[in-house]
């Protein structure tokens, strides 16, 4: 099962570097912090990070995927929106910054959640409470707001949401 597979991790890194092994990445350049948290495992995140697991984005591809997109991604496609708010506690409490810009395209997780799910989108709002329009109207490097992508996806909901919290 997965949370012995990761105590089996956590003890080969005991043995040699720790913090190289756990922070190793695949050829996707996704550690293993990366996948627990895209599956929702809290747990097992809990483990990696006590075991000495950095919280640094993922760099798939062409495309950087911060910490909060990859929380972001799990809660829209799971719809567990709880888990997701305790995972992104639990990364902000062990380092996470509170907002990521993605330095390759200037896009926060608003962005990417202006266009998808509404309670994904509040559940978020209400976890980082420092959210405020100066962090809702950040533009992305084609020069568009996480309200312009609701608006884009004729999103209403996730448009009332941001315009509620001052976009």
């Amino acid at each position: 099962n997965a949370t012995e597979l990761t105590q089996l991790v956590i003890a080969a890194a005991n043995r040699v570097d720790a913090t190289a092994l756990l922070d190793a990445v695949d050829n996707e350049k996704l550690s293993a912090l990366h996948y627990t948290l895209g599956l929702g495992h809290i747990g097992i995140a809990k483990q990696l990070l006590a075991a000495g697991a950095a919280v640094k984005p993922a760099v798939k591809s062409s495309q950087s995927v911060g910490v909060h997109g990859l929380v972001a991604r799990f809660a829209c496609d799971s719809k567990h929106y709880e888990t997701a708010r305790d995972i992104l506690r639990l990364l902000i409490d062990n380092g996470a910054s509170k907002l990521e810009v993605d330095n390759r395209n200037g896009r926060t997780v608003f962005h990417l959640l202006a266009s998808a799910d509404p309670q994904a989108l509040r559940t978020f709002m209400d976890t980082l409470p420092e959210t405020n329009a100066a962090v809702l109207d950040i533009l992305d490097y084609n020069g568009c707001s996480a309200l312009y992508e609701a608006t884009k996806s004729d999103n209403a909901e996730a448009v009332r949401i941001l315009l509620k919290r001052g976009a």
